[in-house]
């Protein structure tokens, strides 16, 4: 029971002769009735002693005395009388921490609650928020100012209201702030006619924690180039590409306020071989080991300790040491604490538990090199027939092995669950069964809370970062890659993990990863593609390039082999096309002609009298006709100019409405020569037309001959001084299912 005092008791006689220093550094006499009133805002509607704390702060008073330090010593205060008791105290603590960070906010950027609209000016522009909560006028923001509660600042406990401030308030917030604007950019997705309504409704949820915003939407969804993703899950694959590849994706991964599940099953066993060198590897506890170092060295963003949880299949020969991974006693350079070990439990060794088996520890390496199967990708019926042939090897196709009793084996994950409380356990046959994706693969192991769970294989989880003007093959051709969200694209590659080469299409998703420098990769057929240092390409190695593996953008050297996109057979919507002599004449304009500032022109020569009839004629309707359809110009009558040094023949035009035409039906500007290009509006147009305007411009400028290399089949040839033209002739044919190179 706290001892009744009086509002007097424990106030120096003297306080006229006490000076504070304000925050703002500038001196002031004390005011006791400040001090009483923060006190009586802080144990309003608790059950405590509101005297008790004043009296234990005022004994504490000196002259020279911050306001800072009067706040901290009431916190302590509150903190002290804390007890079973009386457990409000640690909410009056909150509040009083809660007020010392609104007289930080005040003292620093001049006001506090009350100019929202204010505060999303001045962080935006100190690159705190992302410019994206301007998609917001600034009279919505000001009615979304007006939802502020500061009321509801006093809900936290100190406790909570410490990790608030130290670990997701950003410099100069306000809590209300950042629940404010994670509502508002939660809700700006939807229409701007109902959006409000949304965010307002977020905020209130969030604000008066009815719901709880995952650490890296709290942390991370308000500001620039912010994951928002909790929880992810990888696998290592049994070479050093892949390992190191994922030791950096978790890096990545846990810099940004992920948690990562990585599974190491295949990986090769402790004494397994290394380049044909038997008892040779060191198993997979030195790789968690690195694991579990990365863990420490990349906390999430500042704000926690970096988490990983590492999983292995129970048939692994590694078992037995990652039980022991976490105890105290041996070597402690194989020793991982600040991972969380998980065990990928199959129903047959389940079984053999309660029957008293025998379960036999094998090498992944060995499995996979002698008996052709992938231990760590079976599941169910298909896991038990292997198990079984596994067995029947033993001492012949499987050498490296361990005998033990199943029960005595899970009687040792159960000590160390006792004494580590780890591991965990996740039932591999059970999630898979549950699995709606079964037809795309299966699940290794569980992420780091085991609430969710996804199909991984090694490299599964790389992304794509190419810019907005890349050109991606869709069913209705090569399209920028901005304009493909939804789209099908073509995909050369099962999702197996395994690269067995099934085209198919697949919906592609974009998501805007902001602003980053970009690389313009040059490859030898003439293709250029930009793209991010981090994105991965497909790159081809070994003996007749028959392996393949998954390389960054930064990693690639020169003379890599790399898998683009390339249509073997013709696009759905390229399969049938009839061809049209008006396109056909842009295409022989395209390879036999102009476009200048004064002139428009089509060239022939001496032989091509069949040709000139027929593209005159066609040039002559088209000249004739855009004297109606535009209102620029209409002067310029079109004339056949022959030289007579060499007979070459020349359909020349000044109209300016023809120039306009080109421009707006086909891309067309002033250009010749090296300049020249199909360009986006040609290759966007139907198939019909691209194959008539590729049939003009092979007609103009191609040729078919029998070279000697190509064993009696014909070779079709055109040529060109711009190289942008023969790369746009190359991407149009593929569509066709035509293979070609510039």
């Amino acid at each position: 029971m706290q001892q009744i005092l009086s509002p007097t008791n424990g106030i120096p006689s003297n306080t006229a002769n006490i000076r504070v220093i304000r925050r703002d550094g500038n001196p002031t006499s004390l005011n006791i009735a400040k001090i009483r009133a923060v006190v009586a805002w802080a144990c309003v509607d608790k059950d405590v002693n509101s005297i008790a704390l004043e009296a234990g702060v005022t004994t504490r008073l000196r002259d020279g005395v911050t306001t800072r330090e009067i706040q901290d010593n009431l916190i302590n205060c509150a903190l002290e009388m804390c007890s079973l008791e009386e457990a409000d105290w640690r909410y009056v603590a909150g509040r009083l921490h809660i007020w010392s960070l609104w007289k930080d906010i005040i003292a620093n950027r001049g006001y506090g609650y009350g100019d929202y609209a204010q505060t999303v000016k001045f962080q935006v522009e100190a690159n705190q928020y992302d410019r994206k909560i301007l998609t917001y006028s600034l009279e919505e923001l000001t009615e979304a100012g007006s939802w502020i509660n500061p009321e509801w600042d006093k809900d936290y406990d100190y406790a909570g209201a410490v990790l608030l401030s130290k670990r997701y308030l950003l410099p100069l917030e306000l809590p209300q702030e950042a629940y404010l604007t994670c509502a508002l950019l939660l809700a700006s997705v939807e229409t701007p006619a109902n959006r409000l309504k949304y965010a307002k409704k977020f905020y209130e949820a969030i604000a008066r924690r009815k719901i709880s915003l995952a650490t890296p939407i709290l942390a991370n969804l308000r500001v620039p180039n912010g994951s928002l993703s909790s929880c992810f899950i990888t696998a290592m694959d049994d070479n050093l590409e892949s390992i190191y590849g994922e030791l950096t994706n978790t890096a990545r991964i846990s810099k940004n306020g992920g948690g990562v599940g990585v599974n190491v099953s295949r990986i090769r066993a402790t004494g397994s071989w290394v380049m044909k060198k038997s008892n040779a590897s060191g198993g997979i506890v030195p790789w968690i080991k690195l694991l579990n170092d990365t863990a420490i060295a990349v906390n999430q963003g500042g704000r926690r300790a970096g988490a990983v949880t590492v999983s292995v299949d129970i048939w692994h020969l590694d078992v037995p040491e990652f039980l022991e991974m976490q105890t105290e006693n041996g070597d402690q350079r194989r020793k991982a604490y600040d991972v969380f070990p998980q065990l990928v439990i199959a129903d047959e060794f389940m079984r053999r538990v309660k029957n008293k088996q025998d379960w036999i520890l094998v090498d992944p390496y060995e499995v996979r090199e002698n008996l052709g199967v992938e231990l760590a990708e079976l599941w169910g019926e298909k896991f038990e027939a292997v198990y079984q042939q596994i067995e029947a090897e033993l001492d012949r196709k499987i050498t490296l092995y361990k005998k033990v009793n199943a029960r005595e084996l899970f009687k040792e994950i159960m000590r160390s669950q006792l004494e580590t409380g780890m591991p965990y356990l996740a039932f591999k046959d059970t999630i898979n069964r549950a699995n709606p994706n079964q037809h795309e693969g299966y699940i290794p192991g569980v992420n780091l809370c085991c609430e969710s769970f996804s199909n991984v294989k090694p490299g599964e989880e790389s992304h794509c970062c190419l810019t907005a003007g890349t050109k991606v093959l869709t069913q209705q051709g090569w399209q920028a890659i901005e304009e493909c969200d939804g789209k099908k694209v073509l995909v050369p590659f099962k999702s197996d993990g395994d690269f067995t080469p099934v085209y198919h299409w697949e919906t592609a998703k974009l998501i805007d990863n902001g602003i980053k420098d970009v690389y313009r990769l040059i490859l030898q057929n003439g293709r250029t593609i930009e793209a991010t240092g981090n994105h991965q390409f497909l790159v081809r190695y070994g003996s007749q390039n028959r392996y393949r593996r998954w390389l960054t953008l930064d990693e690639i050297n020169e003379g890599d082999r790399l898998e683009v996109q390339v249509a073997e057979w013709a696009l759905p919507e390229f399969h049938s096309v009839s061809r049209n002599l008006h396109d056909a004449a842009i295409g022989w304009l395209i390879g036999d002609g102009w476009i200048l500032d004064k002139s428009i022109g089509v060239c022939f020569a001496d032989s091509e009298d069949f040709a000139l009839a027929k593209v005159v004629e066609t040039m002559n309707q088209i000249h004739e006709t855009t004297t109606y359809h535009f209102s620029a110009i209409t002067k310029g009558t079109p004339k056949i100019r022959v030289d007579q040094r060499t007979g070459v023949k020349s359909w020349v035009t000044n109209k300016q409405t023809f120039r306009e035409y080109l421009t707006q039906e086909y891309g067309l500007t002033v250009a010749k020569g090296g300049s020249k290009k199909l360009g986006d509006l040609i290759k966007s147009l139907p198939p019909d037309r691209i194959a008539s305007i590729l049939s003009g411009l092979f007609s103009a400028d191609g040729c078919v001959h029998n070279p000697s290399h190509s064993r009696n089949y014909p070779v079709i040839q055109l040529s060109s001084a711009s190289q942008e033209l023969l790369n746009d002739v190359r991407d149009c044919l593929a569509c066709f299912g035509i293979p070609s190179t510039v």
